[in-house]
């Protein structure tokens, strides 16, 4: 089996820009058998939690960071992977 291991950054908080990257990867890389991608490759990492007190409860800065970021979080019931997949339509 032809493993390949994708390291790659993410268009931050760009779930089409980034799924764009990720099928381009893919197209490359097309003699893997699998191809594996970083956990929070799409949205990106939270990585404001840590630079703006993230703990902090009913903050409004966090509550924008975090409704952004799960707006461009992949959602299959929404369909966003649905024309990108194989097959896809």
């Amino acid at each position: 089996m032809n493993v390949a291991l994708a390291q790659m950054a993410p268009v931050f908080l760009d779930r089409e820009a980034t799924l764009a990257k990720v099928v381009a990867a893919i197209q490359e890389e097309a003699t893997a058998d699998l191809m594996a991608f970083g956990e929070a490759l799409v949205p990106g990492y939270p990585f404001w939690v840590e630079r703006t007190d993230g703990a902090r409860f009913a903050s409004p800065e966090q509550e924008r960071w975090h409704a952004a970021y799960q707006r461009e979080a992949v959602q299959i019931e929404r369909g966003d992977l649905k024309s990108r997949v194989r097959g896809g339509a």
